[in-house]
Parts: C-alpha cells; sequence; structure tokens
C-alpha cells in the first residue's frame, strides 16, 4: 500500500457534500438548425436560442428540385437528468441531378450543483446508414473532446468522468452531423443517429484536465481506490505521484512536459518495467476531497524525465 508522506493538503481541500442534488437542464449554447439542398434548391431552417430546451422540440427542412429531394430533420428532448438528440438525412433523386440533404446541430447541456459534485456523463450513441451515408456525433467539454461516434461503427456506451462546480455551470457541448447524397434514383441515401446523455453520481472520479508528454489514465478500481496506469513510459524507471491545486503552466526540461506549480504532497514511488509500463494504486480516506494529481517518471541517470497526463479528483464520503 502506497504511504501519503504529507497529509498538510487534506484541510485545504475543497469542502463538498454527499447529499448533494446534481440537476442538468439542456440549452441551446448555438442555435439548434437544419439544412437540407436539392440541385438548386436550398431549405435551412433554425431555432432561436433559448434557456431551456421544453419536453420536445423538432426541426424540418426539406428541399426538392428537378426529381431531386432532400430531407434532413432534428429532435431534442430534455429530462431532468437526461438528454437525448435525434438526428437524420435522406436524400432522392432523378437522373437528372444528384441530391444531398444535411442535418447539423449545436447544443449544450448545463449542468449545476449546489455544492461541488463527481460523477459521469454516459453518452450512449446508435445509428444507422445505407447506401454510404454517415452520421456523427461529437462532444466537447472544455477544450477536451473525450468521445466522438459515427453510424459506420457499432452501437457504444461510454463514461465520461465530470466534476460539477458549485462556483459555477459545467457546459458540455454537443455537435451532432448527418449526412445523404444520391447520384440518381435508385442509389438514395439514408443515415441517422441517436445519442442518450445522462450524468451519474459517484462517490469520487479522477477527470484529465491536462495532456503532458506520458500519456496515463486514472480510475477508481473501488470506490475510494485511485489506479493510474500507462505504457511506453521510461524503462525500469521510478515513479511517483506528486498532489497540487495550481493547474499545471510552466514547462520543465522538456518541451511539453507539463508540472504542478504547487506540490503539496508525494505518494511512495513505484516502478516501470523494461518496457516502461507502470500501474499503481492509492488508497484515499473518507473525506471530502478535491485536488490534483500528476506523476513523474524519472531514468536512474535523470537524462528521461517525464511528467504523465494530470488529473483532478474529487470524491464526496
Amino acid at each position: 500500500m502506497h504511504r501519503l508522506l504529507r497529509l498538510g493538503f487534506i484541510s485545504l481541500l475543497a469542502s463538498l457534500s454527499a447529499n448533494s442534488q446534481v440537476t442538468m437542464s439542456a440549452s441551446s449554447a448555438v442555435d439548434w438548425s437544419v439544412t437540407a439542398t436539392a440541385g438548386l434548391q436550398y431549405d435551412s431552417k433554425t431555432l432561436l436560442r433559448a434557456s431551456s430546451i421544453p419536453p420536445s422540440r423538432y426541426l424540418y427542412a426539406q428541399a426538392a428540385s428537378n426529381g431531386r429531394r432532400a430531407d434532413a430533420r432534428a429532435v431534442a428532448t430534455a429530462g431532468t437528468q437526461s438528454f437525448r438528440i435525434d438526428a437524420a438525412a435522406s436524400a432522392s433523386a432523378a437522373l437528372v441531378g444528384s441530391a444531398t440533404a444535411g442535418v447539423v446541430a449545436h447544443t449544450a447541456l448545463r449542468l449545476a450543483s449546489p455544492t461541488p459534485t463527481p460523477g459521469f456523463l454516459e453518452v450512449r450513441t446508435s445509428g444507422t446508414s445505407y447506401g454510404g451515408a454517415l452520421a456523427r456525433i461529437v462532444i466537447r467539454i472544455g477544450t477536451q473532446t473525450p468521445f466522438s461516434w459515427s453510424s459506420g461503427s457499432v452501437a457504444r456506451t461510454q463514461r465520461v468522468p465530470v466534476i460539477v462546480d458549485a462556483s459555477g455551470t459545467m457546459v458540455v457541448y454537443l455537435a451532432i452531423t448527418s449526412d445523404a447524397t444520391a447520384t440518381f434514383a435508385m442509389a438514395a441515401q439514408q443515415s441517422s443517429i441517436v445519442a442518450d446523455v445522462r450524468f451519474v453520481a459517484e462517490k469520487c472520479v479522477a477527470m484529465p484536465y491536462e495532456t503532458s508528454c506520458q500519456a496515463a489514465e486514472a480510475s477508481f478500481v473501488q470506490t475510494r481506490t485511485l489506479e493510474i496506469r500507462g505504457t511506453n513510459s521510461v524503462p525500469n524507471g521510478v515513479g511517483f505521484s506528486m498532489v497540487g491545486f495550481r493547474e499545471s503552466r510552466t514547462t520543465i526540461q522538456y518541451p511539453g512536459c507539463y508540472v504542478l506549480l504547487d506540490i503539496q504532497a508525494i505518494f511512495a514511488p513505484y516502478t516501470m518495467d523494461a518496457n516502461g509500463n507502470f500501474a499503481h494504486r492509492i488508497p484515499l480516506p473518507p473525506a471530502n476531497l478535491r485536488f490534483r494529481i500528476q506523476d513523474a517518471h524519472l531514468e536512474a541517470s535523470l537524462r528521461d524525465v517525464r511528467t504523465s497526463t494530470a488529473f483532478e479528483v474529487a470524491c464526496i464520503p
């Protein structure tokens, strides 16, 4: 068991509430828009920006010209802690020319809580395509893009760790597109995509907030046991974890490597194998916790020094 060498940082951790209630409302950070084109005809519709999305919103656009037809639609449904977006496009054409259809929707989920609360955004996607059409979805949190999917892939469910901060509102941007084309009557295309997003509260989460020169992943293998792991680091090197609060902005000797500015605690060292693979676990006390953690990897001669992806950790009792 790794031993925490310095415990003074605990008194600085933000106060969290075990009974905090997260609310999630869906609102349009960028106007919903639906576009359909067919030959020289073009139909575009946009919903005005609103503070919240009603139980269901629906947009439909259609364009037709000389036997060519394109249809596009977008549907949004919002619940207390869930959100669904459904986008579809279809196109058909006569021999006189091609038709294209596209649906583009941008929106944002806004998560708010009276106290900082850890949890996951659970994203479930499914879709179909016919004749070569394609539908895509991208989710962005801040500058990170933790999730993307297309209808050419199998249905997928993924959890993205988030920390809902009482000092502000977390905004999760979604962009969804669906495209179809047809070059003649017998080659129509169709595509559709459905994405369900919901917030799932948890006792602890570890969320990446800064990428450094050594990739790493972090998750809780038990309720309060943090595991940090990675591959292809310093062969037979020594690593240790650093705890701090301030975001890393300064570089060390090697370009692209960032390091925490205010190290409050260091965990006992661990070793990497001959291929530079590593994994170690850190048990955390049953308390309100919020801090940032990052690993450093050293070669014996100190000619190779790397810092890993940094994570923000939050726990409630």
